[in-house]
């Protein structure tokens, strides 16, 4: 596997996101492209890309109660041990009611809960 990285990305013109906004911006300005994106990314960033079917697994509704194997992307909060006041808020408004809210509007799915 390694070796086929390295060839990869010794391929003229290879185009590698470093991260999600770049990854969007390649997905959008690429014509015919096909790639991974969070399809709340897509929707609050009004992204112009088509989203597809996975294992004839519809994006809309995939994490519905009852659905198996889904694609996940775990994202981590992490700090210090020790927190300005300013810093402590935000962390306890991540895991609050409204955010959980928040990010179920905007196509997210919260952990918790």
């Amino acid at each position: 596997m390694a070796r086929a990285v390295e060839q990869a990305f010794e391929r003229p013109g290879l185009i590698s996101a470093t991260n999600d906004q770049d990854n969007a911006d390649a997905l959008e300005r690429l014509s015919g492209s096909l790639g991974l994106i969070a399809l709340g990314q897509i929707r609050t960033e009004k992204r112009r890309l088509k989203i597809l079917a996975l294992d004839d697994t519809a994006p809309e509704g995939v994490f519905a109660k009852g659905r198996e194997n889904t694609l996940l992307k775990t994202i981590y909060v992490v700090s210090k041990q020790t927190l300005s006041p300013q810093t402590a808020q935000f962390r306890d408004f991540i895991y609050s009611d409204q955010a959980h809210d928040i990010l179920l509007a905007h196509d997210f799915t919260p952990a918790w809960k």
